[in-house]
């Protein structure tokens, strides 16, 4: 027995120090769609940054917003591809550190069936409007907008709170509301079906892309080596076909009026709002 536990531990210690263990690390990535789609859409990004920086790297991501949000402040994922303003909110309570943001802009798209008579967000007014979880900063860029289009979040229309973007959006589809709002590569890039039967009826200010994120557990090295490799990225073929297939573009530098802008939205979000919403 006991010379069973002793060969059970140096097999332990010899995963603890063998490089080929050692050397790998977790690429969490935002669940803005379900888990079989997105680890589809970026296996490339996960396997060219492996090869690249010769780390053995697991793809992953979380069954909603929430829980991704909680690993998240745990420091589940050495490597993060997540919202914009949960990216900021990683900086600034889980010791992660910036290495860019995708290309793309992000923004709300407010939809509604072809066959209802709603043809513009002013025509929304005492209109029920599914939107993602609170927890998406694309909830506080829809409200915001009707709000420019002189339309009371609160009193003006009813909010129904959807567990995603695409289910928002299949919501209209469905006319179980008469409208939606969700984040643009949800429209973009999301081929559901019978998304035909919508029509566009505008769309709220525009936000930065996906936050690249690293812990700053990671070592410098790999840091480095991660941010010349994603910046590489969209130079080769692979990189081409992948930001062409995700919509993300490609990678940029983050600036002070990216924090700016998603400072904004936070103190909206941390001040909360009095909606009337129901779950779905």
């Amino acid at each position: 027995m006991y010379k069973n536990i002793k060969i059970t531990l140096a097999f332990t210690m010899c995963l603890l120090v063998n490089p080929l263990y050692a050397n790998k690390v977790t690429l969490g990535v935002f669940p803005y769609f379900n888990a079989s789609y997105i680890a589809t859409l970026h296996k490339p990004l996960k396997d060219y940054l492996a090869n690249s920086t010769d780390t053995t790297i697991r793809l992953v991501s979380a069954s909603d917003f929430k829980t991704f949000k909680e690993r998240t402040s745990k420091a589940r994922y050495d490597i993060l591809i997540t919202a914009p303003h949960l990216g900021r909110i990683a900086q600034k309570t889980a010791d992660y550190e910036w290495l860019g943001f995708t290309g793309n802009i992000s923004y709300a798209v407010f939809v509604s069936h072809i066959d209802n008579n709603i043809n513009s967000i002013q025509d929304l007014k005492d209109k029920t409007i599914a939107l993602p979880p609170k927890r998406a900063i694309i909830h506080y860029l829809a409200l915001e907008t009707l709000s420019k289009n002189n339309i009371d979040p609160t009193n003006d229309v009813k909010i129904s709170l959807s567990k995603s973007h695409n289910n928002a959006m299949h919501s209209a589809i469905l006319k179980n509301t008469d409208a939606a709002a969700f984040g643009a590569p949800t429209w973009n890039k999301y081929n559901l079906a019978d998304k035909s039967k919508l029509k566009v009826l505008g769309k709220s200010e525009s936000i930065p892309g996906f936050a690249i994120m690293v812990h700053s557990k990671t070592s410098e090295k790999l840091k480095k080596n991660l941010k010349e490799a994603l910046f590489l990225f969209s130079k080769t073929k692979e990189g081409k076909i992948y930001f062409d297939k995700t919509g993300l573009k490609d990678v940029r530098e983050v600036t002070q009026l990216d924090m700016e802008l998603i400072d904004k939205y936070l103190k909206l979000m941390k001040n909360g709002n009095t909606n009337k919403s129901k779950n779905k």
